[in-house]
């Protein structure tokens, strides 16, 4: 929420240097109506995208701006439709950024790494949004008291707090865990613990980043989304269904799930290690025997 709150407060400077009149204030925003300010919205989007010379600005800057305003003048919700047209038509100009897909072998070695520093619940948060294709936000969401263990730790599933459908559709939402060994790591480490598994996300992204550094996989700049997208891969290719996958990743549209894991399937291609990258990593991942011996 802080790192969203400055980003908002950026856009809206920006856009104060260019309309240094503009009533940006909570309580001035209504000193203009809701079609003055969806002309200067669309005049600053089109500055922004043909004219600004200071900067280059993208997508994201767009997006910020068109909701920092939203968020700081509500009512101008769904009152915008010229600047909405105008940030539509950059969208289509403009691929998203898509994250590199995570395999699953690099997966297990960073979470060992990240053992092996110390950060035995980050291990785990990365290896629960592999299995279940989670986004950033709900690894960062995950708690021990959400998990729930059938008889035996033999299946499970994990509550999904403040997802984006949930938000969406005014329902919870929840996500299997189907892997045994996984799930009998998380029933022997729970235990009585209620807390987060992520206490801190500014700490969680820098440790992930740390244990990618150290495996020599910073090169390929993977993201926390870079879970998500290996984990809907990997699953997808061990059973080939898209319904499937689709439902574990609770998309809505099953043609941006095929869209979505036929991209990462073609990326995977590219993700190529030297001989002594791919060393230290089988090195690293057969650390993971004699950890659950002794867990």
């Amino acid at each position: 929420m802080e790192r969203t709150a400055r980003r908002y407060e950026q856009a809206l400077a920006w856009f104060a240097r260019c309309w240094p009149g503009a009533p940006l204030t909570r309580r001035t925003t209504r000193q203009w109506t809701a079609d003055q300010w969806d002309e200067a919205a669309a005049d600053y989007l089109n500055y922004m995208y043909f004219e600004a010379s200071d900067r280059s600005y993208s997508k994201q800057d767009a997006g910020d701006y068109l909701s920092a305003l939203k968020h700081r003048a509500p009512w101008l919700r769904r009152k915008l439709p010229t600047a909405d047209k105008c940030f539509t038509a950059w969208a289509k100009r403009e691929p998203p950024t898509r994250v590199p897909p995570l395999p699953v072998s690099w997966v297990q070695a960073v979470a060992m790494t990240m053992i092996q520093r110390g950060y035995i619940l980050f291990a785990m948060a990365v290896l629960v949004g592999f299995h279940a294709y989670l986004r950033p936000s709900e690894i960062y969401g995950l708690r021990w008291d959400d998990f729930l263990f059938g008889h035996g730790a033999t299946n499970g599933v994990v509550r999904l707090c403040d997802t984006k459908t949930g938000k969406r559709n005014n329902a919870s939402e929840f996500a299997t865990i189907t892997d045994p060994l996984l799930l009998w790591v998380l029933a022997r480490l729970r235990g009585s613990q209620t807390g987060p598994l992520v206490s801190d996300p500014g700490v969680f992204r820098q440790q992930f980043q740390a244990a990618l550094a150290e495996l020599q996989l910073d090169a390929f700049e993977f993201e926390v989304r870079s879970l998500r997208r290996g984990g809907a891969t990997h699953d997808y290719r061990t059973h080939g269904s898209f319904d499937v996958a689709c439902d574990r990743g609770r998309w809505q549209d099953r043609k941006t799930c095929r869209i979505y894991i036929a991209d990462a399937l073609a990326s995977l291609v590219a993700l190529q290690l030297p001989p002594d990258a791919l060393a230290r990593l089988e090195r690293v991942r057969a650390l993971w025997a004699p950890f659950l011996a002794v867990l």
